[in-house]
């Protein structure tokens, strides 16, 4: 069975009414029902894969907020800031 762990990069928080997300790394923001709460605090040790949270899980896997455990992805050079946009006019 895998076992799946969250991204070292991955921080979140209870807010009123929802999860808030935040990927660190790649500066992007997720909001999340309040009900996987739990779920979240399994995947801090480490978590086997169930049926019963099947499409959850493969959502949080494509989005990069959990790993399989020993399979960690390795440090990818990504260019976040292509992803802020902002105005030349905006600088003096």
């Amino acid at each position: 069975m895998k076992k799946y762990i969250l991204n070292k990069h991955i921080r979140y928080r209870k807010e009123d009414g929802y999860i808030l997300v935040c990927d660190c790394k790649r500066l992007l923001d997720y909001e999340m029902p309040l009900e996987y709460f739990d779920l979240l605090e399994l995947f801090k040790n480490g978590y086997m894969y169930e049926e019963t949270n099947k499409e959850v899980m493969k959502e949080l896997f494509e989005l990069r907020i959990i790993e399989e455990k020993g399979k960690e992805r390795g440090d990818v050079r990504e260019d976040i800031f292509s992803k802020l946009g902002y105005d030349e006019n905006e600088f003096v």
